[in-house]
C-alpha cells in the first residue's frame, strides 16, 4: 500500500523537503532528481506518476526538492552540480537512517542526470542509474557543429510546417497541439 509522506532532512545548513512513497519492507529505493530549475513533481508531474506506479509494484521512493527549489530552504544562486549531489546523498542518508534502505536507484532528468552520475561516482550505495533527457557532461561538440545541427533541425521542422499533410493532420485532430 502506497503511503505518501511529507519528509524533511538536513543537507548542510539547509532543510530539504520531499515526498516519500512507502511501499512496504524493502532495502532498495528510488531517489528522484529534478533538473536545474525543477521541483519534486517533475515535468508534467512525471515524478509523481512514476513514484506512485513504483509504489504499486512494491518499491519505495523519495522525490526531493533541491536546496533553494520547491519547498526546500537555500539559495538557488549558490547551487551547483556539487551542492545538488550533496543534497542527493543527504536524501539517501535520510532514507537509510529512517527506513533501513541500503541500496538505491537514482533517477535524474536533465541536469538531474549530471547529479545522478556525480552521486554514483561518490556513493557505492547507488546500484542503478536512470537518466531521462540527460545533458552532456561537458562540452561535447564545438560551436560550429552545434550551429550546423541546430540549423538542420530547424530546416526539418520548417519542411514539416509547410507540408499539406501536416496541416491536414492538425486540422483533423490527429496531432496533439497542446
Amino acid at each position: 500500500m502506497d503511503k505518501e509522506l511529507q519528509v524533511s532532512f538536513q543537507s548542510g545548513p539547509n532543510t530539504l523537503h520531499g515526498i516519500q512513497h512507502n511501499a512496504g519492507e524493502s532495502d532498495h529505493a528510488v531517489i528522484f532528481l529534478s533538473g536545474w530549475s525543477g521541483c519534486r513533481l517533475g515535468p508534467h508531474r512525471m515524478f509523481v506518476k512514476t513514484a506512485r506506479r513504483l509504489a504499486s509494484q512494491g518499491l519505495t521512493s523519495l522525490r526531493l526538492d533541491f536546496a533553494g527549489r520547491g519547498d526546500s530552504e537555500g539559495n538557488t544562486r549558490t547551487a551547483s552540480i556539487a551542492s545538488m549531489t550533496d543534497d542527493a546523498i543527504a536524501a539517501m542518508d535520510f532514507l537509510e537512517e529512517s527506513s533501513r534502505i541500503s541500496t538505491f536507484t537514482v533517477l535524474g532528468i536533465c541536469s538531474g542526470g549530471k547529479v545522478a552520475v556525480s552521486a554514483a561516482a561518490r556513493d557505492a550505495r547507488i546500484t542503478r542509474l536512470v537518466l531521462w533527457s540527460a545533458e552532456p557532461m561537458g562540452t561535447v561538440r564545438e560551436t560550429s557543429r552545434r550551429s550546423r545541427k541546430t540549423a538542420s533541425v530547424i530546416g526539418e521542422y520548417l519542411k514539416k510546417l509547410m507540408s499539406p499533410r501536416t496541416w491536414k493532420r492538425i486540422v483533423t485532430g490527429q496531432v496533439n497541439t497542446d
